[in-house]
């Protein structure tokens, strides 16, 4: 998308910068989500911090940027050489307006808003980091270091279209696993689970979310060697978050007990939910939406009880049925969130 005007002259300076290099060292990558062209981006690679045109998702490798030649692609091996670099920079001068042809003209280029919104998206998600994933990949065990898919996940989990089902949603999974970790028979799988069970998210009905994300993580683990078994206990966690009925599955309670904590939640961040949800369907008439999200709701509450394991439903299981309670109310008022 091309920006309609070069928006400021001023350097973006050396406190932005490092908050943006740190960021990078986690493996967030920095990088419009969609297919072929995907204008410039960050990345921290083979030990370098990379500027580069982005296609199909991925950067240019660190060799090819080394020889391009082209003031649009950098390579640092330095951190201090990046930062000093990007401290300089403005919008203008990454704009592109010097590429011969104007298709590159302020598209998809890097600008301030664009870093200050990555830094306040990604610095508020404390438990999505490389260093944890990277741990997670070694007790695994999985060949190599899984890098590039903890890049591909974080670029998943931020399409704009998300509204819930998103890095947010993601952190307070992996923060409800941390604190009921110790009820979890085979906690790194559970973990692995968590990670991709969201990471194909479409509501336009037209695809099957649970059963691609769990495509996507027997990918994932199978290109690294991954034991079979371990694969078969993620796939079928994954394929829980369906439903929300717990099978046979070793930690199959804990992990939908996990998905569904948002409904036990305060009644502020439960209604914050129920707006995100109601964003990712707008596409949905409101009378459409109000009975199907009722018939979601009430299904819930139907259950004996929301929660499988001891530890959720102490937790949450009384404040969930308020919450349900009180949407259903608003629904039947006919208010749409």
């Amino acid at each position: 998308m091309k920006m309609d005007v070069l928006s400021s002259g001023a350097a973006y300076g050396v406190d932005l910068a490092t908050r943006v290099a740190s960021l990078l060292e986690e493996g967030y990558p920095l990088t419009h989500a969609h297919r072929d062209y995907c204008g410039m981006g960050l990345v921290f690679q083979g030990g370098h911090y990379c500027y580069s045109e982005i296609w199909d998702g991925l950067p240019l490798e660190v060799e090819s940027l080394q020889t391009c030649g082209h003031p649009w692609v950098q390579a640092f091996a330095r951190r201090e050489d990046f930062i000093l670099w990007l401290a300089a920079q403005t919008d203008r001068s990454l704009s592109r307006l010097e590429a011969e042809d104007d298709f590159y003209h302020q598209n998809q280029t890097i600008h301030r808003q664009q870093l200050i919104e990555f830094v306040r998206q990604h610095e508020s998600h404390p438990h999505i980091r490389l260093s944890r994933w990277s741990r997670l990949w070694q007790a695994i065990p999985a060949e190599g270091d899984g890098q590039s898919w903890f890049g591909g996940l974080v670029v998943a989990y931020s399409e704009e279209h998300r509204h819930y089902h998103n890095l947010c949603h993601l952190d307070e999974c992996l923060t409800e696993l941390d604190e009921g970790k110790c009820l979890a028979v085979h906690p790194v799988q559970l973990e692995v689970a968590l990670w991709f069970h969201d990471a194909v998210y479409d509501s336009s009905g037209e695809m099957d979310n649970e059963g691609l994300s769990a495509d996507m993580a027997r990918d994932a683990l199978s290109e690294y060697g991954v034991a079979d078994s371990f694969i078969r206990n993620v796939v079928s966690l994954i394929g829980l978050t369906r439903k929300h009925i717990p099978d046979a599955t070793p930690d199959a309670a804990l992990m939908c007990d996990i998905d569904l904590a948002i409904l036990g939640k305060d009644e502020t961040r439960f209604w914050a939910y129920e707006q995100a949800i109601r964003r990712e369907y707008a596409q949905v008439p409101a009378e459409d939406y109000r009975r199907g999200r009722s018939r979601v709701l009430e299904s819930f509450l139907q259950r004996p009880q929301i929660y499988s394991t001891s530890f959720f439903l102490e937790r949450y299981e009384a404040q969930a049925r308020r919450n349900l309670q009180a949407s259903l109310a608003r629904l039947a008022t006919g208010e749409v969130p």
